[in-house]
């Protein structure tokens, strides 16, 4: 249990940024008594919806780590790797069930009205874009690694000079194969889920206040695409770091070995590390600002 224990420091702006959360929705609640009865159910629903969502992803990110800290090895690195897309998978798993299983108005008097509803309609369009671009650099980071790691998939290195001299150095870890084939196989997982909720929200049974309707499909489509995005910025912001940190053990190998004759990995190495090492952190600081994205209200 040593690891998940290790873990907490960098959970904890999680935590903080879901007890932020929290106090934004008891701020703005609109007590179920200024609403119509069939709004006040959808609203719950979708509460219930969400905290469950949120409660599996926390269990599927600490069953995660339990199992990192109990198999050790390099094992463990894969399993926390993928920790933040498995746990948002479980969550847009659980959005996805909920929304198949929404169920249909109650009310005698029905009223049908000619809609045409899209996954734009339902979701920002800015988040989707965001999402979509962190897709893409994630997948890009995972592919840059694969493309410059050993064949190990862990390490990276520079050869100088000829075998029988053995020339050169390396440095580990390093997000190859080994680590960004486990987080591309998840990416593409979350993907998938988070693309059928988005497809199914514009498809559930409506609402007959039209208003509130549209609040609630949008508030829905938010929940799911805030944590899969943070999840994807989460793991590219912690592929970036960790590759950043081994160019720059790269380059200082190369700065040991420069006594004899070594000319390094090359003047490069090391402002790329910089440069990976910064972007990396601000990317761990958007996943952060996503997760804080606030849904919008049902008005009374």
């Amino acid at each position: 249990m040593a690891l998940p224990l290790a873990l907490l420091p960098y959970l904890l702006p999680f935590l903080l940024a879901a007890a932020v959360v929290g106090g934004v929705l008891v701020v703005r609640h609109v007590p179920d008594g200024r609403l119509t009865q069939p709004v006040a159910r959808a609203r719950r629903r979708g509460w219930l919806i969400s905290l469950g969502a949120a409660s599996a992803a926390a269990l599927t990110a600490t069953l995660v780590a339990v199992a990192a800290a109990r198999g050790g090895g390099l094992g463990a690195g894969q399993l926390l790797a993928v920790t933040p897309l498995v746990a948002a998978g479980a969550h847009a798993a659980v959005v996805l069930t909920g929304e198949l299983t929404w169920p249909r108005p109650r009310d005698r008097v029905r009223s049908a009205r000619l809609v045409a509803r899209s996954i734009a309609d339902s979701s920002p369009r800015w988040l989707l874009r965001t999402g979509a671009v962190a897709t893409l650099l994630l997948a890009g980071v995972c592919g840059l690694g694969m493309l410059l790691a050993d064949d190990d998939g862990r390490t990276i290195s520079y050869a100088w000079g000829t075998p029988e001299l053995g020339g050169g150095g390396s440095h580990s870890p390093f997000p190859g194969t080994f680590y960004a084939g486990p987080v591309a196989l998840a990416l593409v997982v979350l993907v998938l889920l988070t693309g059928a909720v988005l497809h199914r929200v514009p498809q559930r049974p409506a609402l007959l206040d039209a208003d509130a309707d549209a609040v609630l499909r949008r508030a829905a489509g938010v929940r799911v695409l805030r944590v899969a995005t943070s999840a994807v910025l989460g793991t590219t912001g912690a592929l970036l770091v960790v590759g950043a940190m081994a160019a720059r053990g790269l380059a200082a190998v190369g700065g040991l070995n420069a006594a004899g004759g070594d000319p390094g990995p090359g003047p490069l190495w090391a402002p790329l590390g910089a440069v990976g090492l910064v972007t990396g952190l601000v990317t761990l600081a958007a996943a952060l600002a996503v997760l804080l994205v606030p849904t919008t209200r049902v008005r009374a």
